[in-house]
């Protein structure tokens, strides 16, 4: 899909994903699997500090707030738009070789279910990483150089949530004790390097439009089926820097089970199945 590409000069963060302003090529052999021996890995977690375009030789700076996990074969991206209750994300599956990074997005809340390529130059820093992609020109706009650098914000944390999951079921318990079951949400959630990101999407039931929210930050481990997050953005505002303890019960390796129990008593219990 092509999206708009506006002139160097007026390049604003559009509501859509970072990652969809660049052009898409479609791999129809791509195989929903982390490669996880592909020639390296950019396992951790990533907080954006600079976003530029080039055209003409001029640069133009952006400000984004975008955070990026990578797992052993998964990564995902998100970042909150202009309206703070809105959030924009995409997850997909990634190689590397040779200093070039290849995503294979398979969903973003711009676009839903898709499979798109993105081929990516990247240069490992003292601080994290730089990323250089080059968008060509097409019928919307000429060719520009976008370029992004990230800092790594990983710490010394391991643990069995570690890598990429999809939520299989959702139950909201109101303090009325009445509860609401959604079987098969959309929502991912990476966890690594003692790091979080989410983003989830559903049906606005006042508009019955299509909205987005994301959430990221970082985690503690509590016990074995405790942890404790602490968002440090969020379209989802009240939680940021609020810490959030989250009850755990793992059904083998590749499920697991959280539950939250709000301050007014009202709880949510969100189920995974890891994605592999």
């Amino acid at each position: 899909m092509k999206h708009v590409l506006i002139s160097i000069l007026s390049l604003v963060i559009l509501s859509i994903s970072l990652h969809a302003q660049v052009v898409q090529t479609k791999n129809a052999d791509h195989q929903k699997t982390g490669s996880k021996d592909a020639g390296g890995s950019m396992k951790g977690a990533y907080l954006m500090t600079m976003q530029k375009a080039t055209q003409n030789n001029k640069d133009s700076l952006m400000d984004a707030k975008q955070f990026k996990i990578y797992t052993d074969g998964y990564y995902m991206y998100a970042h909150t738009l202009v309206v703070d209750t809105l959030g924009s994300y995409g997850v997909g599956t990634y190689s590397v070789q040779n200093g070039n990074l290849t995503e294979h997005s398979f969903y973003t809340s711009a676009s839903g279910i898709h499979d798109d390529r993105y081929d990516v130059k990247i240069a490992k820093t003292p601080s994290g990483y730089t990323q250089v992609i080059n968008i060509p020109a097409d019928a919307s706009g000429p060719a520009f150089i976008l370029t992004e650098s990230y800092k790594n914000m990983n710490k010394d944390v391991s643990f069995a949530l570690d890598g990429a999951w999809k939520m299989t079921k959702l139950t909201q318990t109101a303090t009325d004790g009445i509860p609401t079951v959604i079987n098969d949400p959309v929502q991912y959630k990476l966890y690594q390097s003692g790091h979080f990101i989410f983003g989830s999407t559903q049906t606005d039931p006042s508009t019955q439009k299509t909205v987005s929210g994301i959430g990221y930050g970082s985690f503690t481990v509590n016990s074995p089926d405790e942890i404790t997050e602490t968002t440090i953005n969020s379209s989802y505002r009240s939680n940021i820097n609020t810490p959030i303890k989250l009850k755990l019960s793992f059904n083998g390796k590749d499920h697991y089970q959280q539950t939250i129990v709000w301050p007014d008593g009202s709880k949510i219990v969100e189920e995974y199945e890891r994605l592999k």
